[in-house]
This record gives C-alpha cells, structure tokens and sequence, in this order.
C-alpha cells in the first residue's frame, strides 16, 4: 500500500468474523486527518460506510486564527440485502434474496430488482431535491444481451422504451424508441443505428432519425485506423454534411487532418518517444474554424526540437511556445518538486500565474496562493473526501461547485454556486435532471446500447405559473476522437 495513503486496520467478531475495517491516512493533526470505516455483516458484505475528518473550527473572526480540532464523521453510504425496498412505485423488487437490494447516500437512494439469473431487471433511484423517483427495467435475451429498456420518470412528460435487434454475432444493429401516454397517435420513432460490421468489426454506416441523418467512415486496410468520417443531415433528399474528416497517420499516430466543412487543416508531429511535440491548425472559414500552433518539450533542457537524440526526462511537460496570429510566441513553463515529480508553479511570459498545492495524500488543493490581486482565502480552494474524490472547487473563498457521490461511487449531483443552474443531479448514465435558478427544469432520458449513448429524450417544466410541457428526442452524431 502506498504510503500516504496510511494504514488499514480490521475490527472482528468474538466468533471471528469480520465486522469491519479502517484506513486511516497520517498528517500533522491530532489523530490521523482522514480515515474510512467500513462495517460488516456476518455474511462480509459491507453495510456502511463511514469517513472521519479533521478539521479546524470555524469562529467569528477567521477560520484560520482557530486552534481546535473537531472530528467530523459522515456516513457515507448504507447498504441492505435480500429484502426489497419499500417504496418502489411500482411494488417490491423480485429476487432480491441474496443480492444488494438498496443502497443510500446523502443525495440519493437506489434500489435494484432482479431477474432469476441474476441480472438487475429493475432500479428506482429517488435524488435529494429532485420530486418523485425515477426508474429503468430491463429485458433480456438469453445470451444476456438487453433486448428492451422501460423508462419512467416523474420528471418526464411520458414514458419512453428503448428495444435492441441484434445481429449472429450478438451486436447491436437497429435500435427502435418507443413513446407511451402519447398524446394523438403514438408512433414508433425510427432511431435506428443500422448497419454492416466488417470482419474486424469496424462499423462502416448508421442510419439515425429514420434516415434524417447518417454517418459513414472508411478505415485503413492495413491498421483498421478511422481514415476518414462524414456525418450528414438528410432533409428533402438533400444531404449536408455536418463533418467530414481526413486522417493520415504513421504507424497509429495521427500526424494529419481535414476538416472540409470548415476548410481547417491540422497537423501533428511527436518527439522520440511518441509524445506530442507540434500540432497546428490553419486555414478555416466560418465560426467554426480553428487556428493555434503549439510545440510542447517534455525535456529536461525543454529542447522543442523533434530531432533531439538524447536529453533527460521525467516525462511531465517542461515547456510549451504557443504561436499567436502574426507570429508572436508565448513561452509557458512548468516547474516540478523534483521529490515528488508534482507541478508547483506555471510560469507564462515571464510572470508566475499559477501556483500549487497539495495534501499529505498528494490531492492537488489548488492555488492557495495570492497573486493577480486576488484575495485567497485560508481554505483550500479544492477538497476531497476520504476517499480522495473532489467533492468541492471554490474561487476566492466563494463555491464555484460542489460534488457528490452514489453509492457505486459515481456523481450524483453537481450544485453550483453561480450561473443559471442550480444543480445537476445524476441516476446513473439513465436519467440527468437539471435544476434551473429560476424554478425551470429539465429531464432527460439517456438511451444507451453498448455503451453507445445513442440519444437524450427531454422534458422541459417550467415554473408552475407558466406550466409548459415539451418533449423531443435529440439525437447526437458521435464523431470518433
């Protein structure tokens, strides 16, 4: 274990069993700073978690003046088996015996159904500030492959399903939504992502929005690298290209692209160990064109050639010259702690406009240092939990955004201190509901196939003097990087 991640210490029954576990991380406190209690049951199934801090307490002068130490414990996160949750809208989840039934943290609670085999068929999720619940089910082929997904929300104008075709070879090559409590007639709406697989199971063509927009690529015959893409919008027989890219590569670097729908042309070149060293960007029309130029040295001498035989790395990026219209350059350097290998200072054109710091368990805390006249307060701009996830990012002493977490570890909800959002909360990758400053809202409803996120389904609510509803299915052209 690494050091500064501290000790691991384990708590058991008389009988012997395990009953829990701790890790503690070392520093300059009374105690250790930040520790993680993990509990047990007699199974070895974790039922809580539960993280400890220190921290100095607040006054009414400065938070920095004060000399005593408080120990903060938060439960993190609970978890419970076999028994269904109680509150599902749709009645008790099956075949929970023997799996995780429910888990909750501070902003969210999720509950999990099951098939007979095992697989999750059903999860509710209900998110801190957010009405209602909001649940996803599934149904399966035999080989395990999702043959259809069920989508129902209370934050969503309707409900919304999702149904899968597969090709022999199990993968995915038509997608179909299907709308419910539909207003008029109720259609099926034909977002299909079809297409042949190559032998090497490259995907030449998709046909999205009933044909409203498509996507072709062709690939090297020799490296299977994406040589080229086009994506275009199909409307009265008429096909627009929305992007359309060339690629050349050398080995499986890319070292050239176009772009003919903006007319900008980039290139790239990389030192001797494959390491960016020059890209560029020119040409370009329209507000889409891009232009810059930029040479990155990762050596010790911050050397910029590409042609340099043999200097000192440590592989961090030393230097970077940035090529500005009418030929200025600007010099960015970057300084290391030479123990640690940690960036501590980026210097631009001569003047220092970054500085950095960190924790003992080397989380970087942010610029804790004042310059270009700000005023930085004591507090560390940006903290982590116990488990070293940044949870809050502040700007002079105010919130600029906040973070937390569900039971798996994922997002859950964004809160951000200014801007015309007030929150974003997450249900895992199915649902994202935005909470605008004003009272708006707006839900949406992520259909996803092997990973693909093929479209977002929306709902619009506005406040409850003016209530609107609106839904549209928005489709986006995924280009490959």
């Amino acid at each position: 274990m690494d050091a500064s991640a501290g000790g691991r210490s384990f708590d058991y029954l008389p009988n012997g069993e395990l009953a829990g576990w701790r890790q503690d991380v070392t520093g300059a406190y009374p105690g250790n700073p930040v520790s993680v209690q993990i509990d047990a049951n007699s199974l070895g199934r974790v039922t809580k978690v539960t993280s400890f801090r220190w921290q100095k307490a607040t006054d009414s002068t400065a938070a920095c003046t004060s000399t005593t130490w408080q120990r903060i414990s938060i439960v993190d996160a609970t978890y419970a088996y076999d028994q269904p949750y109680a509150l599902t809208p749709s009645g008790p989840n099956t075949y929970t015996s023997g799996h995780l039934a429910w888990a909750q943290t501070p902003t969210e609670v999720m509950s999990y159904g099951y098939t007979p085999e095992g697989l999750v068929s059903h999860r509710d999720a209900w998110l801190a500030g957010v009405t209602g619940s909001h649940s996803v089910s599934y149904a399966y082929r035999a080989d395990s492959s999702i043959l259809s997904t069920q989508f129902r929300s209370d934050a969503l104008a309707q409900q919304y399903g999702l149904q899968s075709r597969y090709d022999s070879a199990g993968r995915s090559y038509a997608s179909t939504t299907v709308r419910a409590r539909c207003s008029g007639t109720c259609s099926v709406q034909a977002d299909a992502i079809k297409g042949a697989y190559a032998a090497n199971g490259t995907l030449a063509s998709e046909s999205w929005d009933a044909g409203g927009a498509t996507v072709t690529r062709q690939y090297s015959a020799y490296s299977g690298l994406l040589k080229s893409l086009t994506s275009s919008r199909v409307s009265g027989g008429i096909s627009t290209p929305v992007i359309a890219l060339l690629r050349s590569f050398v080995g499986e670097k890319l070292t050239s692209s176009s772009d003919s729908t903006t007319a900008t042309s980039y290139s790239f070149a990389y030192d001797r160990d494959g390491r960016l060293n020059l890209a560029s960007a020119s040409g370009g029309q329209g507000p889409l064109r891009e232009q810059y130029g930029f040479a990155n040295s990762f050596l010790t001498s911050k050397d910029l050639s590409t042609t340099v035989s043999s200097s000192a790395s440590n592989w961090n990026l030393e230097l970077q010259r940035t090529t500005q219209s009418g030929g200025t350059t600007i010099d960015t350097s970057y300084t290391y702690d030479p123990a640690r290998s940690q960036l501590q200072q980026i210097t631009s054109a001569g003047v220092i406009t970054d500085l950095f710091d960190y924790d003992s368990r080397k989380l970087w805390l942010g610029d804790c240092t004042p310059h270009r006249g700000e005023s930085v307060p004591c507090a560390p701009p940006i903290r982590y939990d116990a488990y070293g996830r940044l949870t809050l990012i502040s700007r002079s002493g105010a919130l600029v955004e906040s973070l937390a977490y569900d039971p798996g570890g994922h997002i859950s909800q964004r809160s951000f201190g200014g801007g015309g959002e007030l929150a974003r909360s997450y249900a895992g990758d199915d649902f994202t509901i935005v909470q605008k400053r004003n009272g708006d809202l707006l839900a949406y409803a992520h259909l996803n196939v092997s990973g693909l996120r093929l479209a977002s389904l929306w709902t619009a609510r506005r406040r409850p003097e003016r209530s609107r509803l609106a839904a549209s299915i928005t489709t986006a052209i995924l280009s490959e990087a």
